[in-house]
């Protein structure tokens, strides 16, 4: 299994990062590696279904995910599956006052090439966990 677990401060009320990361409209603009998103059913709370494009190492892979469980102001999760790979990414917020700890994981079960590379795969993990909480940071605090 890889697994990677990254968090970070932002200087914004939990409410406020909960509304921004919810809305599925943004996430591409804050999610590294992710694109061509279609949401193809709901509004980013459990249930919504969403097909993208994540890349590892370069290579775009479609990916498709399940939002599985959503409180707002404390915690998120997506299932996801992709050639190579099926697990959870999931955000826990901690409200500090107009302050918010946010962490995001990724747990993945590997497959086939992946699970060979498994190593440079977590790196890949590890790269986009902390990229994406840059950006969010840029964006919810400029």
């Amino acid at each position: 299994m890889a697994s990677v677990e990254k968090s970070i401060i932002i200087n914004k009320p939990a409410e406020e990062v909960w509304a921004f990361l919810s809305d599925t409209s943004h996430w591409e603009s804050w999610f590294s590696g992710l694109g061509g998103i279609r949401v193809t059913s709901g509004d980013g709370g459990v249930g919504t279904t969403v097909e993208a494009n994540i890349s590892l190492a370069n290579i775009p892979l479609p990916t498709k995910l399940q939002v599985v469980e959503a409180v707002p102001g404390s915690h998120w999760k997506a299932a996801f599956s992709s050639p190579g790979a099926q697990g959870t990414m999931s955000w826990l917020y901690r409200p500090m006052g107009e302050r918010t700890e946010i962490t995001f994981k990724i747990d993945a079960d590997l497959k086939g090439a992946a699970k060979l590379a498994g190593g440079m795969i977590t790196k890949n993990f590890d790269d986009i966990a902390e990229k994406t909480l840059q950006k969010i940071k840029a964006h919810l605090e400029n």
